[in-house]
């Protein structure tokens, strides 16, 4: 009977793989063509009125590691230029990265273009990025450089991406990923302050301009996904052998318990490995939630032994319990599965 169920279980796994693998390599194959592109927002009413000064701001990405999920961090290097009039100063001197934690410039250059002052610098630096792991391992991150303007407003001062190339260099490896798309998006931040500047009236908002340089990751490797379930699977398998005890030999209740109670066992220290490795406590992921059926898929088959061996008690049956007993376990088995299926499967297509 052990070895029946024990086909059955793997057997359903299996088609679970079958049907969810490929999707999981469609939605991978999707993004595969997107090239990068620019999106430039108009300059508002104001701007437009007062007669801004354009600045081209450029950016080309040459690195992006260190992805930190505690720490909620990614580490990027891009070089960064922009091209004024000849007599205003570089205005790369002004610039701020709203989201960085930490930046450090090398290499800068100036050089005079018929258009204007071409400034160049390279900007090395760690920015923050939540990361959002509840579809992992079947997500997308998007990795944002929040660029702003610190020293004149809005109307006075509008970026224009300078971006007719690409964004990120081709010959950029990550290793469990790789670029999807990468994009520009120009526009304004306003605050609700006027940072005590004496030339505007009191309380009136300020508005800065900003860039927004998005490059959308997709994971590729899905390694840690069968690492941090497979505890898991071992609780299911565990629990699943338990089944195979006969209410009938009463000295193997006691190690029919002992199984499922190391099941829950195997189950909870796989869940805490996962929520430490990924560091997510805010919401559950999807390796959450397979823990979560396998540790409901245990306690069914707990109340299952008790309930069987106290009608046995009472009745003796034995015969009449075991088939109650084999239908529990193909039952809640094939739910188990088409469940788990189900949460790949959103997972895979959100």
């Amino acid at each position: 009977m052990l070895r029946r169920i024990c086909h059955l279980f793997f057997a359903a796994i299996l088609l679970g793989m079958l049907i969810v693998w490929p999707m999981g390599q469609a939605v991978q194959s999707a993004g595969s063509g997107a090239a990068a592109s620019v999106s430039a927002l108009p300059a508002t009413g104001e701007s437009r009125q007062h007669n801004p000064e354009l600045v081209k701001v450029g950016i080309f990405v040459t690195r992006l590691d260190n992805f930190n999920l505690r720490r909620q961090s990614f580490d990027a290097s891009f070089w960064l230029w922009s091209v004024t009039p000849k007599d205003v100063s570089s205005r790369l001197d002004s610039v701020e990265f709203v989201n960085a934690e930490s930046i450090h410039f090398s290499n800068s250059y100036s050089k005079e273009t018929p258009e204007g002052v071409w400034n160049q610098r390279r900007v090395m630096g760690t920015f923050h990025h939540d990361w959002d792991m509840r579809n992992f391992p079947f997500d997308h991150q998007d990795l944002v450089l929040q660029i702003e303007e610190s020293d004149a407003y809005h109307h006075e001062l509008v970026y224009v991406p300078d971006q007719i190339q690409g964004l990120v260099d081709d010959d950029l490896k990550l290793k469990g990923w790789r670029v999807v798309s990468s994009q520009v998006k120009a526009g304004s931040k306003t605050y609700l302050s006027s940072f005590g500047d004496p030339s505007l009236p009191a309380g009136s908002p300020t508005s800065f301009s900003r860039l927004n340089v998005i490059v959308r990751l997709e994971r590729t490797n899905m390694t840690a996904f069968w690492k941090f379930t497979a505890g898991a699977y071992v609780a299911v398998v565990i629990a699943l052998a338990s089944y195979a005890f006969h209410v009938d030999q009463g000295q193997t209740m006691s190690p029919r318990f002992g199984l499922l109670a190391g099941a829950v066992f195997a189950a909870i220290i796989s869940l805490r490995s996962e929520s430490s490795e990924l560091g997510t406590t805010e919401y559950n992921t999807l390796v959450d939630q397979i823990h979560l059926v396998a540790l409901l898929y245990v306690i069914v088959a707990t109340l299952t032994g008790v309930y069987t061996w106290s009608r046995y008690r009472k009745h003796g049956d034995h015969k009449a319990i075991q088939r109650l007993g084999r239908r529990m376990a193909f039952g809640s088995t094939a739910v188990m599965v088409l469940v788990i299926v189900g949460l790949v499967r959103r997972a895979a297509l959100a």
